[in-house]
This record gives C-alpha cells, structure tokens and sequence, in this order.
C-alpha cells in the first residue's frame, strides 16, 4: 500500500513508500506517524504541498527576501506560508527610496537632506581651509622669533589655530 509521507513540523510533503504489512493482523498495513494513505496533489510552481489532515498547496517564499514598505528592513522568508501585508518582492533601491504604493521612489526628503548635510561639511572644511595661517606666514614667524615674548606670542597664535581646528572638528 502506497503512503505520502511528511514533515512532522512544517507538514509539508516529503516522499512517498510502502507501509510495511501489519505482522498481527493480516491484510492491514502499518502507517507510520508523518505519513498518510490521502495522495498530494501535483505540485505547483511556488508553493508546498502540506498535510493538515487533507492535502493543501501553500506559499512557499523560503529563501526569498522582502522588503517592508514601511520600516525599510529586509527579511529572507525562513517559514512557509503567505507573507503579511507590509511587504514586496521588489527589492529596494537604496536607502533614499520610499514606497509609493505601488513601487520604490526616490525619497526627495532624504536626498535633499543628505546634500544639505554634504555642503554643510564642505563649507566647514572649506571655513578650517580658509582659518588656516600659510606654510609661509607659519616659517616666517617662527624665523622671526628673537626673544621669548615672541615665541610666546607665536605659540598663542597656534594655539589658536589648534583650539579652532579642534572646535569647529566636529565632523
């Protein structure tokens, strides 16, 4: 006698055999647990054949990723079955991408957020650039100091510069 055996977890099938003769009484046959004489059906493209006391077809995305069109995050299916509201196929983009509804679309607020805090660090580097003294000046001042009270004065001046330079470093 032909059996369909199952997976004693997910359910889904996994073989068919033959249930051995029952040795006590003849013209019976023993059926192991995870299996059953009901025959699966034919096997469809992108779901799981799953015993549940009758055989039905179930989603199968295992190996699959999502993505959440709200919170953004992935998700490779681990599980059968259908995946919950919230989620696509389509993968995503990039991180400047939000869901419209229907497909991933720029998200302009996040471009331009990102360009503003571009140029924000452009235009501090470019204000360390411009704060600093030249090699030359630097050279010159540091050829002219004949006495203490200038060196002093010269690694005030620095210390200046440094203090800025460490201030305004924040990026």
């Amino acid at each position: 006698m032909k059996i369909y055996n199952y997976h004693p977890v997910t359910r889904e099938y996994i073989s068919e055999g033959e249930a051995r003769p029952d040795p006590v009484t003849i013209g019976e046959f023993l059926i192991p647990a995870n299996a059953t004489q009901v025959t699966p059906p034919m096997p469809t493209l992108g779901k799981a054949r799953v015993f549940d006391g009758t055989w039905s077809q179930v989603e199968d995305h295992r190996g699959e990723t999502f993505w959440n069109m709200t919170t953004l995050k992935s998700l490779v299916v681990e599980v059968l079955g259908s995946l919950p509201a919230g989620w696509t196929e389509l993968p995503m983009p990039d991180n400047e991408s939000k869901w419209n509804g229907s497909a991933w679309v720029p998200d302009t607020d996040k471009i331009n957020a990102r360009l503003a805090e571009e140029a924000r660090i452009a235009a501090k580097a470019q204000a360390i650039l411009d704060n600093l003294p030249s090699w030359a000046a630097v050279d010159a001042a540091v050829t002219n100091i004949a006495n203490l009270a200038d060196a002093k004065a010269f690694i005030r001046k620095l210390a200046r510069v440094v203090y800025w330079l460490a201030k305004n470093q924040a990026d």
